[in-house]
């Protein structure tokens, strides 16, 4: 008990001093409290525990996340507003309307195949792993950023009113 509590105070003592709490040598990157080869073999060491005992890290995950539901839900939902932000922050506001709020926006296949699409990658078909695949494949030309009622109005009348607006006022 005693040579535990000696580790953690010399532990304590060597980031106090800006030096590796591990090993007490070398000097951490500004931001982490561990150096960069200590770093790399904790993590080595640690994926090498949750290959060995998989199940037994899942039985631990499962059991935290059922015990923090309400935190497990404000990371997604976290998680979820930044992806939105990223994909939205590319596209831009409603290509019809102009609406910027991110609440409204939704994203859009300009050829209308969507359905086809969601067929062919059941795993992306919505939410973060839609806009995962978006991030990845370097955000595709062929969608568009349109916000709700222009795109339901797409998919209804096959136009938006806000076009037919545009095309009376025009002439």
């Amino acid at each position: 008990m005693e040579k535990n509590q000696a580790k953690r105070a010399k532990r304590k003592e060597a980031r106090e001093k800006g030096l590796c709490g591990i090993c007490c040598i070398r000097p951490t990157a500004p931001d982490r409290k561990t150096c960069a080869h200590c770093l790399k073999k904790h993590r080595r060491n640690a994926r090498s525990y949750r290959e060995k005992h998989w199940d037994h890290v899942l039985h631990i995950n499962y059991s935290w996340k059922r015990k923090n539901k309400d935190r497990v839900a404000a990371i997604a939902r976290r998680c979820y507003a930044k992806l939105r932000t990223r994909i939205f922050d590319h596209y831009g506001p409603c290509v019809c309307c102009g609406e910027k709020r991110t609440e409204f926006l939704t994203i859009d296949h300009i050829e209308n195949n969507g359905g086809l699409w969601r067929k062919a990658n059941p795993k992306h078909a919505n939410g973060n792993r839609f806009y995962l695949w978006i991030i990845r494949n370097g955000y595709p030309e062929d969608l568009q950023s349109l916000c709700w009622n222009c795109n339901q109005a797409k998919q209804i009348y096959g136009f938006c009113p806000h076009q037919k607006e545009a095309t009376c006022q025009s002439t």
